[in-house]
């Protein structure tokens, strides 16, 4: 984001980053990332992130704080296209209700009860769709 344009409204610098206060009445955080860049407060999905107090602006700040100090903060594009490929793998290993219902009938089919005895065909028929 441009510097003019972050120095309109109501702004101030804190002890790191700085919060604005936008014409929405919410606020905005804004801090320096390791690799020199400025950010803005954005959502794991890489969403622009606003808060309704300038406490919790200040909480989100101290956070990103400390996880920079840990050396686990990553930029916001990263964490975003991170979780999306977790979701699309998650997706990606989610099964249907049809294949989970031939998976159960081939179990039923194929596995010993707990007598050790394969189901009666008529069992097994009756529970096929």
């Amino acid at each position: 984001m441009n510097d003019k344009n972050w120095r309109g409204g109501s702004s101030r610098r804190e002890g790191w980053g700085s919060l604005r206060k936008l014409p929405s009445g919410r606020w905005q955080a804004r801090y320096p990332g390791p690799d020199g860049e400025m950010y803005t407060a954005r959502t794991d999905d890489d969403k622009p992130l606003t808060f309704l107090t300038k406490t919790d602006a200040r909480e989100w700040l101290a956070s990103v704080h400390t996880q920079i100090a840990r050396g686990s903060w990553e930029p916001p594009s990263v964490t975003a296209a991170r979780r999306r490929a977790e979701a699309a793998a998650e997706e990606a290993r989610s099964i249907g209700f049809t294949e989970y219902a031939n998976k159960w009938l081939e179990m039923i089919r194929t596995r010993r009860n707990k007598r050790g005895k394969l189901r009666a065909a008529g069992t097994v028929r009756s529970s096929a769709p």
